[in-house]
C-alpha cells in the first residue's frame, strides 16, 4: 500500500508537542466517527462492521502512539 503522502508533504517538519497532540486529536474525532456513523449501522453485513471496528482499532493504535511521542516530546 502507498503512503497516504500529498506531492506536497514537507518531510523535513520534525515533528513536535503540538503536532503529536494534533494526531490525537484527529484519531480520537475519526473514531467517534466510524463508531457513530458505522456501529449499528443497518447496512453492514458482519464482516464489513467488524472491517469498520478493525478501522477504529488501528486508528486507536496511533492515537496511543502519538501519546507515547508527545510524552517523548515534553521530556526535550
Amino acid at each position: 500500500m502507498d503512503l497516504l503522502r500529498s506531492e506536497d508533504f514537507d518531510n523535513t517538519v520534525v515533528p513536535d508537542k503540538f503536532l503529536y497532540f494534533e494526531v490525537m486529536d484527529r484519531t480520537h474525532i475519526l473514531c467517534n466517527h466510524i463508531e457513530t456513523a458505522l456501529g449499528d449501522h443497518p447496512g453492514l453485513d458482519e464482516e464489513h462492521s467488524a472491517m469498520a471496528l478493525q478501522a477504529s482499532e488501528l486508528l486507536a493504535e496511533i492515537y496511543q502512539w502519538a501519546g507515547r511521542k508527545m510524552g517523548e516530546a515534553e521530556d526535550l
